[in-house]
């Protein structure tokens, strides 16, 4: 037509940035349609296409913006959808369930969502996007502290389901992070915290289940059969459970836990009477249940504990003051369950038929206290005592205090 004429076909000038590259245009349209829901504005569109031509901006840059601008997060997306816009924005395509699934579980350790999105800018696809439209990819820098580290924000973040019952708050995450990254606090400090909080002791756990908890905090897995009974054993002896904590973390695997999310270990400080020696509480608790029919409460354990730490000798006078409490006395057993209970408390057993019926006869007058106090430590010194006693207490030397009572005419009954 133009030849016909005789004139010049001449050419368009295309002066906008959004018509100077096809490809990156459709790219940054892209975001638009996935993030906004709508098509580009034409400010918006020559304005991110000018910049990323003029190498001012990157596609980490890009991303970044439309994901964290208040059109998009007043969507209030789950993690899921989060996922899958991502993935159509980004990639121009839907996700595949494989990915779906990575991309979810990581939103889910606790990290941020523009943690999760610079993951995705730095993965091959994207750049494939960049490269076509022409511009470079970028990346997205991170100030979290809970950013810094998927493994240990996992860690972290699983604390609280198991203690708390829900995920970890954003500044609770990035808090107990930052405290383990610096080393400012060990691992089994923060695990402490939790088990401490008002939140979880309100739950009131009996101690089967509070180990179970603390294999899923400290080790990541399920207690083993083994190992659940073996520490059910110790949280039995009247310890406080702070001290099986700390006896816990201990372990090679917690180290090693420990070890791998680059953090320390950390101790936890005891305080109380009845941690300061396993022994002794298992024998002191063992007595309460044998002679007071139960554990009484944590302020009896740690003052009778602090007796028998103040001189092991002497442990065997502090069972017979046990003895003269209304929490003995007010049972009121014949002379049959008062000889049980006392050996039980004093030799870590029941007696047999045969040592009941022994020590049954010893005690010839029940009613009179010289000779039940005679007849206590008759037994105290017998050699399953002292055995018992060794071994809970790591010596089986003691010696009476006979506290007033006349006990002169028994003493040679004491020889054995």
């Amino acid at each position: 037509i133009c030849a016909s004429y005789g004139i010049e076909r001449g050419v368009v000038s295309l002066l906008e940035n959004r018509d100077q590259r096809k490809v990156l245009t459709t790219f940054v349209n892209q975001f638009y349609l996935n993030c906004m829901g709508r098509p580009g504005d034409v400010d918006g569109l020559n304005y991110w296409t000018g910049e990323l031509m003029a190498g001012r901006r990157t596609g980490a840059d890009m991303a970044e913006y439309f994901f964290f601008q208040n059109e998009f997060t007043s969507k209030n997306t789950t993690d899921v959808e989060f996922v899958e816009y991502a993935y159509r924005a980004m990639f121009n395509r839907e996700p595949d369930t494989s990915g779906l699934a990575f991309w979810v579980e990581l939103q889910q350790k606790g990290v941020s969502r523009r943690h999760v999105l610079s993951r995705m800018v730095s993965v091959a696809e994207f750049k494939e996007q960049c490269d076509k439209a022409g511009i470079p990819v970028g990346s997205i820098a991170l100030s979290e502290n809970r950013d810094k580290n998927d493994a240990l924000t996992a860690f972290v973040n699983n604390l609280y389901l198991q203690t708390l019952g829900r995920s970890g708050d954003v500044d609770g995450l990035n808090y107990y992070t930052g405290e383990l990254l610096s080393k400012r606090t060990g691992g089994i400090n923060v695990v402490q915290v939790m088990l401490r909080s008002p939140e979880f002791a309100g739950r009131n756990l009996p101690v089967e289940e509070y180990i179970r908890i603390v294999y899923r905090v400290m080790f990541g897995r399920e207690a083993d059969p083994v190992g659940l009974a073996y520490w059910m054993g110790v949280g039995a002896s009247g310890v406080s459970r702070d001290y099986l904590l700390s006896a816990m973390s201990g372990a090679e695997e917690f180290r090693t836990v420990c070890a791998n999310l680059g953090i320390n270990v950390g101790a936890v400080t005891l305080t109380e009477a009845r941690d300061k020696d396993a022994g002794v509480t298992g024998f002191v608790t063992n007595a309460m249940r044998s002679l007071w029919g139960s554990d009484a409460d944590v302020s009896a354990i740690n003052d009778l504990c602090n007796q028998v730490l103040a001189n092991k000798s002497a442990a065997a006078t502090v069972l017979y003051n046990m003895t003269l409490s209304a929490n003995f006395t007010s049972r009121n057993l014949d002379k049959n369950g008062y000889v049980i209970f006392t050996f039980t408390a004093l030799c870590g057993k029941a007696p047999t038929t045969e040592e009941l019926g022994t020590w049954t006869g010893a005690l010839t007058d029940y009613h009179r206290e010289d000779l039940r106090y005679s007849f206590f430590m008759q037994l105290a010194q017998s050699p399953l005592s002292c055995e018992y006693f060794s071994k809970q207490l790591g010596s089986n030397s003691f010696t009476t205090q006979e506290n007033g009572i006349d006990v002169s005419a028994h003493k040679g009954h004491f020889d054995w």
